[in-house]
């Protein structure tokens, strides 16, 4: 709605001719009818319909006419209190010129009839305004007294979620529905707390428990205390809390813009995990993130913290220009912020002042000048016209720093995994090996013993000469002129060891291994694929290159390639698997930085493990070629084991003697390790092979937050990065909320308040001061959504004007106050939800309510909702029995076709599946790549984490069914949950029972059980009559090799009928549904 301009003696003048012709209204309200709330039934049509023009944002108001502040909508008289007719709104709503009307009609807004009537019953009793409800202070209040609708209620000690609840409920004639099957709740309280079902066990052992306490109020209350504190402790508690946070923070394992290359930040997304896991208190929660690269003697768990502040998109597009990234930089931060910790729409102030809310241009740049000292470049790369000298050699392959090279206790557990698999398969090798392999493999070991026990950390670099071999003519190498000898089963690696001066600028190195020789080389094969000799003039040495296919390094920082396999990413070094036109890729230098200047008396370190096992004939030497190296810089070569092996403990010294010579298991390790034939061998041993070198020792690289000197930061006049004509701004939190207790803060610490310029360490702890309306009522509301669907205010993205007000405002301020009294406890709170009986009740609509309270904003019943992406998918393995479990760790991929990512360039990549079991791992830790997220997320609607994100669409779609139905993962979840039901060997019927119990932790009815078993039957006829077809169901995923060995073709159709039938069962309405 806006008037249009005209003199006011005019507007005048049309007042009163309006009142004259208009019949005539009883000023004053009955004293029978109800009060109208500003905040409940007024604001939201003023703010919707008027404020566009006649609102906070100044410099777009017409006529000016404010509305949203009632002394100016008075002055104007716009509004009469107490004097509907006399009241120039009410005149321009109802008027039918459409040069006079409000809202004009180029607005494309009206009001109902409703509205109308709304608005002339608030001025009849005399329009009073209230202070917007987020924005006011946030008071305790007073528990609701049932007792004026409920006699029952007296004495009883009602819980006061309920009280807040029923109080609205019982003033309409209506109450709570009953308690909820115990089963539902218990699925409920599972996939709420844990994101996982409750097994058939524990359902039928709750469901037991229940039975006997539901003579008792005391009971029940104790049997769901009991649950609660089970939950909590569960281990995957903190991975179902993190998931509405890192939709918050935009956490993705991708940069997001241009080319969308990886980025190191797993351990930020493991950190979040843990603290919800620990229950850590939101206020702490926040400091770390926002400022806790500030805090006194940080520690590491506190840098990878401040990671939140490296979640923005950012870029290293050649032709970008920094100034403009950085300002898309800020202004992004300003707005997660704001929506993650203030429920504010704070984006609608960058380019002028918010139209809706009192939030001006210049309280967001203020906010914005708190993130001002975060070490960051426009453009991530050295370009001629963007130079970055600190980025110098910094390509698409390379990192996004500042970063720290940090330990995951995942991949501390996945390498001891992989070592425990390793040791066993190096026994297995060691027994079943013939004598002649046995003996020198022994000999070779009870040689490396000794240097093993002389080094502690298990790194030895060995003189060329003194390599440990018996056999000294099968292989040799060359270097600076000299020749040594290695034995044929020594580690097929090579260190490199530089030391350059110091403070010297980073280099951009590379490293290419080949053979030279000067006479041709001999027509018999190598001993490996790789190298092909390639014959030249006997004039000229011949150079063949050696192929390099792992390497890893000390304290360098190589270049990081998104088109690698899992292991060479964790190990920070480049081997491309192809070329820009996609051909394959089997020569390429090795490229890193080395930055010697914090480090110049201490030699960079590499290791580079040859593809296969050198041949040399006489004549031939192996040459490492550098590239990019200081003059000045020393480098030697060495022969070294080719991994870093820690001691093993007493039992697993015990497990694994095969010999007497082996006295060390890091020699039997190392040996397996190192011996490209045995990996040849086997696929078991290549896989955990892979997976140990992947683990780095358990060392992983992640982004954080450094400090540097605050860049200037200016009001951006229509958001223009160009347009340098704004005031400069310091840091500020914004006018209208005020600035509670940073002065006092900063006088705590012994800072100068007026000198010292505020830090986003005084921003945190101005977000979580207990006088800050909006945190905690933002905090309890998303909780709440957590729990029901929908917050107790429908906008949980929005607590400003346009957002919805709150359906129960007494009770999240009684939520909000509990979360700041508990001394920011979100286990308290959720604690005090989960207990009430508006949560434990059923999940059945009631029609009869339907007409008044259409979308249950009354709570009358428990609103079911479908899972979430992560959690559908985490559902059905657990459910089939694949879930990996395992916490925290590299982000996997699931099933795709290799060609998923071909339109990605910058570099350009293939999509490659995890292998193993981490294919099975949670949702959670699905690879996020922003601008090709993994369709299944999609599909059910997860964000793409490009934004700051609230709240998820909840659609509706054809594709969901089929994702369910053909997507690899779902059909391998079906295909083993249906193998599973066959080694039961029971009656179809039992089988089928024991599969919905699994699927719906329910029994099935005996309609259903009719229904599948006729369904059953039909496959079964299918399958035996196309062998092909039960060969094509039941070869998807890699589970499925495990019991693909020996079947008839018999027995392949009986599990392809049952993996068909465990398909409908898992693409149910119910399966993927918490009720």
């Amino acid at each position: 709605m806006h008037f249009r301009s005209f003199p006011f003696d005019f507007l005048r003048w049309t007042t009163v001719c309006l009142l004259g012709l208009s019949g005539p209204w009883l000023l004053n309200a009955s004293a029978d009818e109800p009060a109208i709330s500003f905040n409940q039934d007024i604001r939201s049509i003023l703010s919707e319909n008027c404020y566009f023009c006649h609102g906070p944002d100044e410099n777009n108001r017409q006529a000016g006419l404010r509305l949203d502040v009632r002394e100016e909508a008075i002055d104007y008289a716009a509004i009469v209190p107490e004097d509907v007719d006399g009241s120039e709104l009410v005149a321009r709503i109802d008027h039918e010129d459409p040069e006079l009307v409000m809202p004009p009609p180029d607005s494309h807004k009206t009001l109902t009839e409703k509205q109308k009537e709304l608005l002339k019953a608030w001025i009849a009793q005399g329009a009073p305004y209230e202070e917007h409800w987020s924005f006011s202070p946030i008071r305790r209040p007073d528990v609701p007294d049932l007792t004026k609708w409920d006699e029952n209620v007296e004495g009883k000690n009602v819980h006061p979620v309920d009280a807040f609840v029923r109080a609205r409920l019982l003033a309409k004639g209506h109450d709570l529905s009953g308690p909820a099957r115990p089963d539902r709740l218990l699925r409920r309280m599972h996939l709420d707390l844990v994101g996982l079902p409750p097994t058939w066990e524990e359902t039928q052992d709750f469901f037991s428990r229940a039975r006997e306490a539901q003579a008792s109020d005391d009971a029940r209350s104790s049997l769901i205390d009991q649950k609660l504190d089970e939950l909590f402790e569960n281990p995957h508690h903190g991975e179902r809390m993190a998931a509405f946070w890192l939709d918050l923070v935009r956490f993705a394992d991708t940069v997001g813009y241009h080319g969308d290359q990886n980025q190191h930040i797993f351990p930020y997304r493991d950190w979040v995990i843990e603290a919800f896991q620990n229950n850590m208190p939101f206020d702490e929660f926040t400091t770390k993130q926002l400022a806790g690269d500030l805090l006194p003697n940080p520690k590491t768990d506190d840098l990878i913290a401040s990671g939140f502040n490296r979640l923005n998109m950012v870029t290293r597009e050649g032709g970008a220009q920094p100034g403009e990234y950085l300002s898309k930089y800020a202004t992004d931060r300003v707005r997660t912020v704001g929506m993650a910790w203030m429920g504010l729409t704070t984006g609608c102030a960058e380019c002028h002042d918010h139209k809706f809310d009192p939030f001006t241009a210049k309280d967001f740049y203020s906010l914005g000048a708190f993130f001002a000292d975060i070490e960051q470049w426009g453009v991530y790369s050295d370009y001629g016209y963007t130079p970055n000298p600190d980025l110098k050699g910094y390509n698409n392959n390379f990192p996004f720093p500042p970063e720290i090279e940090v330990t995951s206790p995942a991949l501390l557990r996945e390498q001891t995994q992989a070592k425990q698999e390793l040791i066993q398969l190096a026994r297995l090798q060691l027994v079943t090996m013939p004598d002649n392999q046995k003996t020198a493999a022994n000999d070779w070991l009870a040689n490396v013993n000794g240097w093993l026990e002389r080094e502690a950390d298990g790194w030895q670099s060995l003189p060329m000469a003194s390599v440990p071999s018996k056999d000294k003519k099968v292989q040799a190498w060359a270097a600076n002129n000299e020749s040594v000898s290695l034995g044929s089963l020594s580690p097929q690696s090579i260190q490199v060891n530089l030391l350059t001066a110091a403070n010297q600028s980073p280099q951009n190195v590379e490293v290419r291994f080949y053979i030279e020789e000067t006479q041709p080389p001999a027509s018999e094969e190598s001993g490996s694929e790789e190298p092909k000799y390639e014959k030249k003039e006997e004039a000229k040495p011949t150079r063949t290159d050696v192929s390099v296919s792992f390497a890893r390094a000390n304290r360098w920082l190589p270049s990081f390639s998104s088109t690698v396999a899992q292991q060479n990413v964790a190990s920070r070094w480049s081997v491309p698997a192809t070329d820009a036109a996609g051909r394959a890729v089997k020569q390429r230098p090795h490229q890193f930085m080395v930055d010697q200047s914090k480090h110049a008396d201490d030699p960079m370190r590499a290791v580079f493990e040859l593809s296969g096992p050198l041949q040399l004939k006489e004549g031939q030497s192996l040459i490492a070629e550098i590239k990019g190296l200081a003059s000045d810089t020393e480098v030697t070569f060495e022969s070294s084991p080719l991994v870093r092996l820690r001691p093993f403990d007493a039992a697993e010294l015990e497990a694994i003697q095969i010999c007497d010579s082996i006295s060390q298991p890091n020699a039997l390790l190392s040996w397996m390790m190192s011996n490209p034939k045995q990996a040849k061998d086997s696929g078991a041993i290549k896989h955990w092979r892979d997976r140990y070198l992947a683990c780095r020792d358990g060392r992983t690289w992640t982004m954080v937050t450094k400090a540097t000197e605050p860049m200037e930061m200016r009001v951006l006049p229509r958001g223009n990065w160009q347009d340098k004509s704004g005031a400069v701004v310091e840091p500020a939190t914004p006018v209208f909320l005020g600035s509670y207790g940073i002065a006092t803060d900063k006088e705590a610490d012994n800072r100068d308040a007026n000198a010292k310029r505020l830090t986003r360490l005084d921003l945190a702890r101005w977000i979580v001061h207990r006088d800050n309306p909006l945190t905690a009522r933002v905090v309890a509301n998303r909780l709440w959504k957590q729990f029901f669907g929908v917050g107790l205010t429908a906008a949980v993205d929005d607590l400003g004007a346009q957002g919805d007000p709150p359906s129960h405002p007494e009770l999240l301020d009684y939520l909000a106050i509990e979360l700041i009294d508990s001394g920011w406890d979100l286990r308290h709170v959720t604690r005090l939800i989960l207990t009430s009986r508006t949560y434990q009740q059923d999940s059945r609509v009631r029609p009869e309510l339907s007409e008044i309270d259409p979308e249950n904003r009354l709570l009358s019943y428990h609103p079911p909702r479908r899972l979430e992406a992560e959690i559908v998918r985490d559902n059905a393995l657990a459910v089939s029995g694949l879930l990996n479990l395992e916490i925290g760790g590299p982000s996997v991929k699931p099933y795709q076709p290799d060609g998923y990512y071909s339109n990605l360039q910058f570099p350009s990549r293939s999509y490659r599946s995890t292998a193993g079991d981490n294919q099975y791992r949670r949702g959670i830790y699905m690879h996020w790549q922003r601008t090709f997220l993994h369709p299944m997320l999609a599909n059910f609607d997860a964000p793409s984490r490009e934004d700051c994100v609230a709240i998820r669409a909840n659609a509706n779609t054809p594709q969901q069914a089929l994702t369910l139905l053909n997507d690899p993962t779902f059909i391998e979840a079906a295909s083993e949950l249906a193998w599973n039901m066959i080694e039961q060997k029971e009656s179809d019927e039992t089988r089928l029972r024991t599969m919905v119990r699994r699927s719906l932790q329910r029994d099935a009815t005996s309609e259903e059980i009719e229904r599948l078993t006729v369904f059953l039957n039909q496959q079964r006829e299918l399958f035996l009559a196309d062998e092909a077809l039960s060969v094509q169901l039941t070869s998807i995923g890699q589970s499925a090799t495990r019991h693909n060995a020996s079947l008839s073709p018999a027995d392949r159709a009986e599990w392809a009928a049952w993996t068909a039938t465990a398909r409908i069962v898992l693409n149910l309405h119910e399966t993927i549904t918490r009720y």
